[in-house]
């Protein structure tokens, strides 16, 4: 067993590079490696998008514009050989 983190930012402060307003966007991903045999592998995690900078209502970045967080989920699975 073990766990791991990332967390990314990323300013578009002039808002070109990501459809919707322009400021911080930030994540944080956590999960948990777990190795059942030596060449296998599962992975799921958990993530959490957040926006800070000034965005209107209907334009936030999330959610079909109406949120400036969102929470997702994933796993992986890896076979070396």
């Amino acid at each position: 067993w073990g766990l791991g983190m990332r967390f990314e930012w990323f300013n578009d402060r002039d808002g070109a590079r990501v459809p919707g307003p322009a400021g911080n966007y930030y994540n944080c991903t956590a999960g948990i490696n777990w190795r059942p045999h030596a060449n296998f592998v599962f992975r799921p995690e958990l993530r959490v998008d957040w926006f800070g900078g000034q965005a209107a209502a209907g334009t936030m970045p999330f959610d079909g514009g109406q949120s400036d967080n969102q929470l997702s989920g994933g796993f992986d699975a890896i076979f070396t050989f």
